[in-house]
């Protein structure tokens, strides 16, 4: 099986963006440092580099990857107009999100799942990258998933999963959509509830999307690294389909009115019980079934899952502790992120790009951004359990107590490492993308394996 070549452009896009969002995490970290903070006038620029960081993490990465996965599907190597221009449309959409500077007359929203720059181009750049995202999925095929002779171990296997992960995205699209339709006319009171109340369906269901591509992350390495079929289609199937029982239940949320607490909470207890229990119960099941010689931490792709799945349940573990709006909050989902960008990092390097070869940069790449996540959301979630708010920075951002410094030192220290461990990715990853952009032989990825 062959990838089709335009997977390697939107890892180009997808790479790209996260060292770019890396960088502007260590600004906006930064800005709570206490040597440095003083230093700081404009808290709107910390707040513009915030922005950026999560729509090109959260959005464009945690995109980017599942895309070129779907094109892996195809067997072909001719490339489509229509893969073409979804392409176009998503890179003209990262590419936008910079055009809007941070002027004093610029208005910051910082709501959850999607954070917003009050101004028209930055609402283009948001809706031609998800056009782009959109018309890129509409290329999968589930047919090219049947069985064959010859495939790279569990790509069929994970079909379903991809199958239901596109699903997720177009019903989170749709659910934004109407949400801000049905948000016409009415007064909320500040454009904070507005953005807050039309990304909450949508926002929710993206958590889905991505906790399905995880999974088929995961699915892929463990095969990988057995070099067997480590899952089933027939065992995987009840996995994808819990995680997307979101996707028939957000139609029937639909009928409440978006301000209304039936549509909040029905979103927010669908997220809560609808993914931890399964993808923790998941990471106790392959870890039940690993062979003895798995546990080999040289090899860069054990220690991305091993790291990953601590990630995640380091994530579950901290959003179950959450009392208020304070630092707990980040710590919970930057645990979660950090699983999540481990598991596609590994992927994108071994399975999308065919790197077979040892690196010393790919496994340096997977212990850093591991171990460094590790503490920057456990920095967080330390400095929030005494009281140390989120989302301030530069001078309205001050330490009351030990408790809050350490932590926030804890997190600093951190942020640093989980950065490094970027750059060590961009030095295992850039080789191969540049090597495989000069040749025009497609990236070999099977693997002969039996029937499942």
């Amino acid at each position: 099986m062959k990838i089709n070549p335009i997977a390697r452009y939107w890892l180009v896009l997808a790479c790209s963006c996260l060292l770019v969002s890396g960088f502007l995490a260590l600004l906006v970290t930064g800005a709570k440092a206490p040597a440095i903070k003083a230093l700081i006038t404009n808290l709107d620029v910390v707040r513009w580099f915030l922005v950026i960081h999560v729509n090109l993490s959260s959005l464009v990465w945690f995109s980017a990857v599942p895309v070129a996965l779907v094109h892996m599907t195809k067997t072909e190597d001719a490339i489509s107009p229509r893969e073409w221009l979804g392409l176009a449309l998503a890179a003209i959409g990262a590419v936008l999100m910079f055009s809007v500077p941070p002027t004093a007359d610029l208005k910051i929203i910082l709501s959850n799942y999607v954070p917003m720059l009050m101004d028209q181009r930055y609402y283009w750049a948001l809706i031609l990258y998800a056009a782009g995202v959109a018309l890129s999925f509409s290329t999968f095929r589930p047919l090219n998933l049947l069985p064959k002779t010859q495939a790279p171990l569990g790509v069929s296997e994970i079909g379903f999963g991809m199958m239901m992960g596109i699903l997720l995205f177009f019903m989170a699209l749709i659910t934004t959509a109407l949400a801000f339709w049905q948000l016409q006319g009415d007064v909320l009171g500040s454009d904070l509830i507005y953005f807050e109340l039309g990304m909450w369906g949508g926002g929710h269901l993206l958590q889905h999307f991505s906790s399905i591509f995880l999974v088929c992350c995961w699915v892929l390495l463990l095969s990988s690294i057995t070099n067997r079929l480590f899952f089933s289609r027939r065992e995987l199937f009840p996995v994808f389909l819990l995680l997307s029982l979101s996707f028939f239940a957000a139609p029937l949320l639909m009928y409440f009115e978006v301000t209304s607490n039936e549509y909040r909470t029905g979103f927010t207890r669908l997220m809560q019980f609808g993914i931890a229990p399964v993808v923790a119960t998941f990471v106790v099941w392959w870890i039940r079934r690993l062979p003895k010689e798995f546990w080999n931490f040289r090899d860069f792709r054990v220690v991305a899952v091993v790291m990953s799945s601590l990630l995640i349940l380091m994530g579950f573990t901290y959003g179950s502790l959450i009392v208020g709006p304070d630092l707990r909050v980040p710590g919970h989902y930057h645990a979660s992120i950090g699983a999540v960008t481990l598991a596609l990092m590994a992927t994108a390097y071994h399975i999308l790009l065919g790197a077979t070869s040892p690196s010393k940069w790919a496994l340096r790449s997977a212990w850093t951004y591991g171990i460094g996540q590790s503490c920057f959301a456990s920095g967080m979630f330390i400095a929030g359990s005494f009281g140390l708010g989120r989302k301030t920075y530069g001078v309205e951002h001050t330490f009351s107590n030990l408790g809050q410094t350490v932590g926030f030192a804890i997190m600093a220290v951190g942020g640093l490492v989980a950065f490094t461990g970027g750059l060590f990715f961009a030095f295992a990853v850039l080789p191969q993308l540049k090597g495989r952009a000069s040749s025009s032989t497609p990236i070999p990825l099977t693997q002969t394996r039996g029937p499942a």
